[in-house]
């Protein structure tokens, strides 16, 4: 039980960051820039609140990284291969950050026990500005 709970957590982390980089992503077609803090995240309309760790209850960490480029970090329980395993997820395939060729990785989520950051660079060709 102890060990499916800990598994559970990772998954619901991996969850919430998903959905946390696609807020950002979102944000910056809207506004040209990106959020300077998960709080500016925050949307009474549509009721989006960033999610917070399910275990610990502390904020995700972001940094902004460049005018395209942040960062976003959680401490995990488990390594993502034995989540995986356990819980039958599948992977996603993405595109790849380093290099820019278009390779796809089965490892976007990809992560050891422990403190874990994911860097992501928003391609303004895939992600485009919507006309004003």
């Amino acid at each position: 039980p102890f060990r499916q709970r800990e598994l559970r957590f990772d998954n619901e982390r991996v969850n919430s960051l998903q959905t946390i980089q696609w807020q950002i992503v979102n944000y910056w077609q809207l506004k040209n820039r990106l959020p300077a803090t998960l709080d500016d995240l925050r949307d009474p309309i549509s009721g989006f609140i960033p999610p917070f760790d399910p275990e610990t209850k502390a904020s995700y960490e972001y940094r902004v990284k460049g005018s395209l480029s942040f960062e976003l970090c959680a401490t995990f329980n488990l390594s993502s291969t034995e989540s995986d395993a356990r819980l039958g997820a599948p992977k996603a395939a993405v595109p790849a950050i380093e290099g820019g060729v278009g390779a796809y990785l089965d490892e976007n989520w990809e992560h050891g026990p422990g403190e874990k950051c994911f860097a992501r660079v928003i391609d303004p060709e895939r992600y485009k500005l919507p006309p004003r």
